[in-house]
């Protein structure tokens, strides 16, 4: 089951985010990250990182595939 650690910078409109294994915490290559509503994707990197730039202020669900 992927842990996904999610950092915002102060002004809401960047999103760092961690994809990793909960239990062994290795990094999750190539998941793919959806925004919801505002409908942003992206897939994370070698490390299990990604980042979703322009993201205007509220709440907002991130749903995570991988296979």
């Amino acid at each position: 089951m992927p842990l996904c650690q999610i950092l915002a910078q102060k002004n809401g409109h960047t999103l760092n985010i961690t994809v990793s294994d909960k239990s062994s915490r290795q990094s999750i290559i190539m998941a793919t990250l959806q925004l919801q509503p505002a409908g942003a994707m992206t897939i994370t990197d070698m490390d299990g990182r990604a980042k979703i730039e322009n993201v205007p202020s509220g709440e907002y669900t991130i749903q995570i595939s991988y296979v």
